[in-house]
């Protein structure tokens, strides 16, 4: 049985050299060992072009692989000579650097899983012929222990392990920094509106949330938001991934356990279209108003990005998220960008536990949710944002409130930025909500604004606007 795909390996070889961007992803996260090629020359030149884009931080030209391929040649007694093989090596160089086929780097059937399939197929073809000459000489013993090797090698491994010293590793970080200034990795923008009180003036400043988190959610962390009930938490994680796919183009999927699908995309028509929720869960809604909706998503299939609804009647696990975002970009054949989960509180950990509700599930479950959030897209990261309620009971206390949930033992340190959401007597008098940026890994002090939700969905769509609305200046 033949286990190699020369094409395959032609074609990734050429993404790596031609496409600047992949190769600093796959360079910088090791997605691909030299072991995935099982053709000699490609694996050679996998080798070299490592070796070279590591020192360099840009692939080769043909000149310079030809040079560096000399160093990485891995000599086999097949050729009638090692200067036959140079030649042979050298003048297959050019075919890398011809047009790329028609190939998909990520998602399902991609050449790049392609790779890791035959690259399993050789291991278990190896123990397979491995096994049947110790089954000859009766060395039994050896067998359980190559297949034990064999599994270990070709398990999907979650736990990735990666280090390196702060002078070899320089040039990754380079990558990593042209790689977000080229917009490959970006913050996904909330688009979240605010004011905030001059304590000593009392006026107020127009801010957007985006600006005190550097820019919006990152790839690889996980948002907690913490409040009370009926505050805005849903809201909240509703908002933001209508906003990343409505204005930016980026494609979201909203994970809800606390409702059903039919829920949440009624609200997500109401929201959209300024048509009263109540409209639609009462049937209410006029043929007139029907049609405005249905224009309005025919406007958004053409001008925004996908935002995909899943929900759970009862609860999910992280596996269970993963397993649906994986089953979404199936679907479509694209990335998504943002992860929404309303909320964590629903969710359930993997392991065993008396209640699900308790410290030690909770921090379980966010644990997990940032390891989901580190690894997806490659290890390049997806950004995702979940609530918690701001009364849970913990060791030791009764209730607890959200700045002690910033700093409690287990759920909230595993996020990177954390906000918590509160309305006194004057909040509500006023139908506005307060957000308190209320962690942040990064050294940021902490800050409160006031949000208007009733705004927000019916008259706000610009901070221009949004002067208007609270009757302020605008001095920009």
């Amino acid at each position: 049985m033949k286990m190699v795909n020369v094409e395959v390996e032609r074609n990734v070889l050429k993404c790596l050299i031609q496409l600047k961007d992949y190769a600093a992803s796959v360079f910088l996260y090791g997605n691909l060992v030299d072991d995935h090629f099982g053709d000699l020359f490609h694996r050679d030149s996998f080798s070299a072009i490592e070796s070279f884009y590591k020192k360099f931080s840009i692939p080769p030209t043909p000149d310079k692989l030809k040079q560096h391929l000399l160093k990485f040649i891995t000599y086999d007694t097949r050729f009638k000579s090692q200067e036959n093989q140079r030649k042979i090596w050298v003048q297959n160089v050019d075919k890398l650097y011809h047009p790329i086929n028609s190939v998909i780097m990520s998602g399902k059937d991609s050449d790049v899983d392609l790779l890791e399939e035959l690259r399993k197929g050789r291991l278990l073809q190896k123990f397979l012929i491995s096994s049947e000459e110790s089954f000859s000489s009766g060395k039994y013993s050896d067998i359980i222990t190559n297949m034990g090797e064999m599994i270990n090698q070709t398990k999907k491994v979650d736990n990735i392990v990666m280090e390196g010293n702060i002078v070899e590793d320089f040039n990754q970080h380079v990558q990593l920094i042209k790689m977000k200034k080229s917009g490959l990795i970006k913050p996904v923008s909330t688009g979240i509106i605010g004011a905030i009180e001059d304590h000593e003036t009392g006026e107020f400043k127009i801010v957007e949330l985006d600006s005190f988190i550097d820019g919006g959610l990152y790839p690889g962390e996980m948002t907690l938001v913490i409040g009370e009930n009926s505050v805005g938490k849903s809201f909240l994680l509703m908002e933001i991934p209508v906003n990343a796919s409505m204005v930016n183009k980026q494609n979201s999927v909203i994970f809800t356990i606390e409702m059903n699908k039919i829920q949440e995309e009624m609200r997500i028509y109401s929201r959209i279209t300024g048509i009263p929720f109540n409209k639609f869960r009462t049937g209410e809604i006029t043929k007139k108003e029907l049609i405005q909706v249905r224009d309005k998503l025919e406007w958004w299939k053409e001008n925004c990005g996908i935002l995909h609804v899943v929900s759970f009647d009862k609860g999910a696990t992280s596996l269970d998220i993963e397993n649906k975002l994986k089953s979404a970009e199936d679907k479509y054949g694209k990335e998504f960008h943002l992860v929404s989960i309303d909320y964590l509180n629903d969710m359930k950990p993997l392991g065993n536990f008396g209640n699900n509700k308790e410290w030690t599930a909770q921090g379980e479950i966010s644990w997990d949710l940032t390891q989901l959030a580190k690894r997806w897209n490659n290890r390049l990261g997806i950004p995702i944002i979940t609530a918690s309620q701001k009364k849970t009971d913990r060791a030791g206390s009764g209730n607890t409130n959200w700045q002690d949930a910033a700093f409690s033992p287990l759920p909230a340190q595993h996020a990177s930025v954390g906000l918590g959401i509160s309305q006194d007597a004057v909040d509500i008098g006023l139908k506005r909500i307060r957000y308190d940026i209320w962690k942040d890994r990064y050294g940021k002090k902490s800050i409160s604004f006031y949000t208007y939700p009733d705004f927000s969905i019916s008259k706000i769509n610009s901070l221009k606007k949004m002067y208007e609305v609270y009757d302020i200046d605008d001095e920009e």
